[in-house]
């Protein structure tokens, strides 16, 4: 025979039990739980397994956001409170102090999440001092004086440098294609942090992201120098290599070409490219930030074609392929937990 609890009952929609959760989290982590809050949050729980569910994400969500690094949430283990009768939990004073540092908390929780936004959204020194730069979301193609042309990702930065015996680029962050005119007498050379990379007439990109420099040949040769490590290395057309600080020069699979250059005609291109690195594409496009906090969602990749002005076909697609969830903390915070 089939038996049922009479406590359980049909889920509600699950966006809206996770507001509740989140209420709940607020309340709870006030600082001022009573024995009653602690019974009617045990009550809410045991409505249906939706809402213990949602307790759960929530709770990692606001975990792995670091908003509490010294407590554990209610829910997973009992809160320290202290007995109050009902007589005077009614005739206290305090309790308008307490409502009114439970609205303290979440007015500085909510100041937190503004100010990190407000960061966020800040230009980078970088393009401070640059003498061409993109926003977050921007791509422009720039013509240089000497008939070159550099067509520029989102968050790009660089000064140029030309004199009588040379054409340098300083690329101080992002990433660009340079198709370079032909002039013997005046090499090309595009510096990173890390190093040099010279062109012998050709078109190629060069990635300067995080600490990391990455050049990939789509015409001609280009010769890599490293700087740190004293290596140098000519890549022809379809060769591609990376390096930082710490390692030196390492080839990368033949390039293809299409993939590392489709944001020039307003794409993202992923094949089978791991969860951290579309996430890391998309923060480059999109203003605001998106964060991956379940370390076991790293090893799951995603494959695909998507247009720029519609990254959220991206988001949807994280989340149909893979056990990833999302929760907005503002519109420019997105958590993938």
């Amino acid at each position: 025979m089939e038996t049922s609890s009479p406590n359980l009952q049909p889920d509600p929609e699950p966006n809206h039990l996770q507001k509740e959760a989140f209420d709940w989290l607020v309340r709870l982590s006030s600082g001022n739980t009573s024995s009653e809050d602690l019974k009617n949050f045990d009550d809410w729980k045991a409505q249906s397994p939706g809402h213990e569910q949602a307790w759960q994400e929530a709770s990692r969500v606001w975990q792995g956001f670091g908003q509490l690094p010294e407590e554990q949430l209610p829910g997973r283990t009992p809160l320290r409170v202290s007995p109050r009768s009902k007589t005077k939990q009614l005739n206290s004073r305090k309790q308008p102090r307490q409502g009114s540092a439970h609205w303290r908390w979440a007015t500085a929780l909510a100041m937190t999440v503004l100010l990190f936004t407000l960061l966020l959204l800040i230009p980078p020194p970088e393009q401070w001092f640059a003498d061409y730069s993109t926003t977050i979301g921007e791509r422009r193609t720039v013509s240089l004086p000497d008939g070159s042309t550099v067509d520029m990702n989102s968050q790009t930065a660089f000064q140029l440098q030309f004199t009588t015996t040379q054409r340098t680029i300083d690329l101080l962050t992002g990433e660009a294609v340079f198709s370079v005119a032909p002039d013997t007498a005046r090499p090309f050379t595009v510096s990173s942090k890390q190093g040099t990379a010279q062109a012998l007439g050709t078109e190629f990109i060069v990635r300067q992201r995080d600490a990391h420099t990455l050049v990939a040949v789509h015409e001609g040769t280009v010769e890599v120098h490293d700087l740190r490590h004293k290596q140098q290395a000519i890549l022809k057309a379809g060769e591609a290599l990376h390096y930082n600080s710490a390692k030196g020069l390492q080839p990368l699979p033949l390039a293809d070409w299409e993939i590392i250059s489709a944001w020039r005609e307003g794409y993202l291109l992923f094949q089978n490219t791991p969860l951290p690195n579309v996430i890391a594409q998309m923060n480059l496009h999109k203003p605001g930030h998106m964060m991956l906090l379940n370390d076991s969602l790293t090893d799951y990749h995603i494959t695909g074609l998507f247009r720029l002005d519609a990254l959220a076909d991206v988001v949807t697609t994280i989340v149909e392929t893979t056990p990833a969830r999302i929760a907005s903390v503002t519109p420019y915070l997105v958590l993938f937990y």
